[in-house]
């Protein structure tokens, strides 16, 4: 029986990938072993929601754009703390306050063996910039693109950027692709996998052999389009797929079924409480700070988003270079009461545990109210428990849901107290979009904050970006023109035997699929 034992793993092992032994000794007589191979599966299969197309720079569905990454490729990659990773680019120089040098990779070539060059990025740039396409946003702050020479062209900025290199992840294109004239809907990009044939709504990718990257897995990564969300968890869960994006299926409301993997990343959606700083009590930079800290985040993320979320106190994305989330941590006791004082400077006594005010001829309650749209249980959940923590201090908190439109409307005309919101931050964390005069939704209005944030935009290094980002999150504590609650984490949901990942982000979710496998666990014993 060993003998044979022994054969087996004598085959099995002209396929190992990774290897991990334990040996477990058992009065000399029986030994465990655990060995993982890979194992024999061609195929990676994916699961996504159809698009009129293969092409990024259309208005396609996320969670398909997001699986042809690894068919087009950005100029810049990002790892876990957002720093870049050229890709299609060699490097980015700042040339003055708005624009920027950026010298692309020579030797790349496109699946049709025709070489990338500057108009590629120029083209894909101008069809981006007038499309429904998930990267439009990341132009949006480019005015124009103009070519130097094949492999270098000049970005000009309608505005100074902080970080300008974070907004350069969107996919490029070949000139003069679209949809119109890809015959079959079959892409041409430069990334490790290329396409070769589709059946039915299934489309199949090898590898890239030219791929400027490096060496791609033998696999072949089949992505199959589904009609809409529900028939791909449907599919998922009929085992017709090894991948499913947490876009299609929510976690909070899915429990996939069968043996899984979740590799998790947190996005740059972030969720927050809004609050009117023009009008009232909220008018008060120290009132809206005492607010905050009323506000147990944490429990929030733990029982309203399952923990499918990282709290945080500024709205800059935790894990960016140039921002430590330790610096920006704020020191409060719950037994202290840090708001009352504040509250009774503004004419406010609590009565009867609540804070009251005798206007003369009436005497009133304080009360605020969160603005919330009532078709999101999530957001309503959220409203209820700030709510109840400021109901805690004196405070009387009414719920207003209302239906989307309504909702959307009363926060963009600034018909609200207080209001449950979210947001993508911009992908070079640039906050301005948050806080600067004019451009917020929370009617704040600040000098020495437009000051930070313009300074931030302007830095010359990484080293002045580091310095001028702690000030910002100083002002920021000190201000609080909204309550930052969390970022969103996202998930790719996997087949449990799906192996070989690097660390996925908002950017890339399938970044280094390339070297992606399955293994299996082989258990020995005499």
């Amino acid at each position: 029986m060993m003998n044979k034992f022994k054969r087996i793993i004598s085959a099995v092992m002209l396929l190992v990938m990774t290897a991990s032994c334990t040996m477990r000794p058992n009065g000399g007589k029986n030994e465990e072993a655990e060995v993982i191979v890979k194992e024999r599966r061609s195929e990676i299969r994916i699961l996504a929601e159809e698009g009129k197309s293969l092409l990024p720079i259309d208005d396609i569905p996320e969670s398909l754009a997001e699986a042809l990454m690894m068919v087009y490729e950005p100029l810049y990659d990002f790892d876990e703390a957002l720093n870049p990773i050229p890709v299609l680019a060699e490097t980015c120089t700042k040339s003055g306050n708005n624009q920027y040098w950026i010298t692309l990779k020579k030797g790349v070539y496109w699946h049709d063996g025709t070489e990338f060059v500057s108009n590629d990025v120029i083209y894909t740039f101008n069809m981006l910039k007038n499309s429904g396409s998930v990267f439009a946003d990341d132009v949006k702050k480019i005015e124009q693109i103009d070519y130097s020479n094949k492999h270098k062209i000049l970005v000009t900025l309608a505005e100074p950027v902080a970080n300008f290199v974070g907004l350069l992840s969107f996919p490029i294109v070949k000139r003069s692709s679209s949809s119109e004239k890809l015959k079959n809907l079959a892409p041409i990009g430069t990334g490790p996998y290329k396409f070769s044939e589709k059946k039915n709504n299934s489309y199949y990718f090898v590898k890239n052999n030219r791929w400027h990257g490096g060496e791609a897995s033998e696999k072949t990564v089949i992505i199959t389009t589904l009609k809409d969300k529900q028939s791909a968890i449907y599919a998922f869960e009929a085992n017709e797929g090894d991948v499913i994006s947490s876009k299609i299926m929510n976690l909070k409301e899915n429990t996939p079924r069968g043996k899984i993997k979740i590799q998790s990343y947190t996005s740059n959606n972030l969720t927050f409480l809004g609050m009117n700083t023009s009008e009232g009590i909220l008018s008060k930079a120290e009132i809206r700070q005492a607010i905050s800290y009323l506000i147990d985040k944490e429990e929030i993320v733990k029982n309203d988003v399952y923990s499918q979320g990282v709290a945080v106190n500024v709205p800059i994305y935790p894990g960016v270079w140039f921002y430590s989330s330790q610096n920006d941590m704020v020191e409060t006791k719950a037994e202290d009461n840090y708001l009352e004082p504040l509250l009774n400077a503004e004419g406010w006594y609590k009565k009867n545990g609540i804070y009251a005010k005798d206007f003369g001829e009436y005497e009133a309650d304080l009360t605020l109210s969160i603005l919330v749209n009532k078709d999101n249980s999530e957001k309503t959940a959220i409203a209820k428990r700030i709510a109840s923590a400021l109901g805690r201090s004196g405070i009387v908190v009414k719920i207003k849901a209302v239906p989307y439109e309504q909702y959307s409307g009363r926060v963009r005309s600034g018909d609200f107290s207080m209001f449950i919101g979210e947001m993508a931050a911009d992908k070079n964390m640039d906050p301005s979009k948050f806080v600067k005069s004019g451009r917020n939704f929370f009617l704040y209005s600040n000098s020495d904050m437009d000051n930070i944030v313009n300074r931030m935009a302007r830095a010359e290094n990484n080293e002045e970006l580091i310095a001028v980002c702690s000030e910002f999150v100083g002002k920021f504590n000190e201000q609080m023109p909204f309550v930052p609650l969390f970022f969103r984490n996202e998930a790719l949901i996997c087949n449990s035997v799906l192996a070989g990942y690097h660390t996925a982000n908002y950017y890339h979710t399938y970044r280094g699929m390339e070297n992606w496998y399955f293994s299996q666990k082989v258990e020995l014993s005499e």
